[in-house]
């Protein structure tokens, strides 16, 4: 798949879920997440394809807002 292509399916799936970008555009929430390479919490670099220390984008589920570029591990810590 072309870059372009998991963009636009990596920001599907983010609206999918309810995830709200504001104040970020959706093309400026994906810089940022796609430019993260360190979790928020523990620190640890994030790699594509590796389950625990796969790049999260950390949200409030009640709100939709976005609070942080996490590990899988922290994400799933942070509940």
């Amino acid at each position: 798949q072309t870059p372009v292509g998991k963009k636009s399916r990596r920001v599907s799936d983010w609206k999918r879920s309810g995830i709200i970008p504001d104040p970020l555009t959706w093309d400026e929430l994906y810089d940022i997440y796609i430019n993260t390479t360190q979790c928020a919490d523990c620190k640890r670099e994030m790699t594509e394809g590796q389950k625990s220390n796969s790049r999260n984008l950390d949200h409030d589920h009640d709100t939709g807002l976005v609070r942080d570029v996490v590990c899988h591990k922290c994400n799933t810590r942070r509940g």
